[in-house]
């Protein structure tokens, strides 16, 4: 469709009506708020950095916890890397189990 094809598409009324729902997107709801106390000094730094990404405080303090708490998993997940590995004949992840027992089999 060229520029005048889409200037006569768009001239008839019937083609200008709006689809789909209206208004945004829904996010979904945060279930939970919690009451946490700053020193003035540490709020003032975090009140800078929030403004530094165009972020509310609490959009900030949100996503640093996220940041946080992945961490701490990614963290736990290495440490225990030995216990979640996959051992053919082990029964994990959906795997039959070795028949028999020990070396001899």
């Amino acid at each position: 469709m060229d520029d005048r094809e889409a200037y006569e598409f768009y001239a008839n009324p019937e083609n200008l009506q709006v689809s789909g729902p209206p208004g945004r997107p829904r996010r979904p709801k945060r279930t939970a708020a919690k009451t946490v106390r700053f020193d003035p000094a540490l709020l003032e730094r975090v009140e800078r950095l929030a403004g530094a990404w165009h972020l509310s405080v609490s959009s900030w303090i949100h996503a640093a916890v996220q940041r946080e708490e992945y961490r701490q998993r990614v963290k736990w997940l290495d440490g225990h890397r030995h216990e979640l590995e996959i051992v053919p004949g082990s029964g994990r992840a959906c795997e039959p189990r070795a028949e028999g027992g020990g070396l001899n089999g």
